[in-house]
């Protein structure tokens, strides 16, 4: 019978030992001390030798099996590769599906909305002269936004019954239990379903000047405020040129504008609708469950 040469030299080249083996197989003098503390275990498992202790441990021992001529047994364990976490091109806080892409407008220009009780409106720093210079506005319909709507609904898995607070696979939707407005807070402020933005505002900002006490301080330090923020926001327009050659016409914010901007521009978005009128009307706690 004639023995196929392919065959025979394919044979002569395969490095890969049969599942039973034993065989010594030496190692380079040295190579010993680079060895990781993985890789000493491997090699000791393949002897089948303990590979519990320390990294000196596993190189002694590992040593003292060369110089006995222990034979390799078994196959070395196949590590499955570490695969990178993938990114996305937006950033880590993103899915992976996450990408950036450059919007395209429409083509019809957006006419600007007539406001009869406020001629040529401008922002503070604009000149009177650039009232009329309306940069061109369009729309960008096309792309639709999926934005979701906060339920106030969170995902949990189930406890097991009798299983001493250990927690099931099969997975549950159950209403947060933080969140809520304690009704004296709604009596305090005098709060209504028909409570306007910035009746809000006083919930979370004091009007007046803010002191508060600090731990380990004598002197009270001020915290933010309406009357804060107001002297804040006159104090940068001023720096601005407001009130001399840039919008001469201009005053000093009051607080009440600061207050009514914030209520309007900030609140009036993300103020509690729907579900809040509801409880209100009920008399109950407020649970924020959906938002405008």
């Amino acid at each position: 019978m004639i023995e196929d040469k392919h065959q025979s030299t394919d044979k002569q080249q395969s490095t890969i030992p049969p599942n039973n083996i034993d065989i010594f197989i030496p190692i380079e003098e040295g190579l010993i001390e680079k060895m990781k503390v993985a890789e000493l275990r491997d090699e000791l498992n393949i002897r089948e030798l303990r590979t519990r202790g320390k990294k000196y441990e596993l190189q002694d021992r590992l040593k003292k099996a060369l110089t006995d001529k222990v034979h390799v047994r078994k196959l070395k364990p196949q590590h499955k590769p570490q695969h990178k976490q993938q990114k996305s091109e937006v950033g880590k806080d993103f899915p992976i599906t996450a990408k950036w892409e450059v919007f395209i407008a429409d083509l019809e220009q957006v006419k600007e909305p007539n406001n009869p009780t406020f001629h040529e409106a401008r922002a503070p720093t604009v000149p009177a002269e650039d009232a009329r210079n309306i940069p061109i506005k369009h729309n960008f319909s096309k792309y639709k936004f999926d934005i979701p709507k906060f339920t106030g609904i969170k995902e949990e898995r189930k406890k097991l019954r009798g299983g001493g607070g250990r927690l099931g696979k099969e997975k549950i939707q159950v209403p947060f239990t933080k969140g809520f407005m304690k009704p004296s807070v709604i009596k305090k402020f005098k709060l209504t379903p028909n409570s306007l933005p910035h009746e809000w505002v006083d919930v979370f900002f004091s009007f007046s000047k803010n002191l508060q006490s600090v731990i380990g301080q004598q002197k009270k330090e001020e915290m933010l405020s309406i009357d804060l923020m107001t002297r804040w926001t006159s104090t940068k327009a001023t720096m601005m040129g407001a009130g001399d050659s840039i919008y001469p016409d201009w005053k000093p914010f009051s607080r009440d504008e600061i207050r009514q901007h914030l209520g309007i521009y900030i609140f009036n978005g993300v103020a509690p609708y729907r579900k809040y009128r509801l409880d209100l009307i009920r008399n109950r706690k407020i649970q924020f469950t959906e938002t405008i």
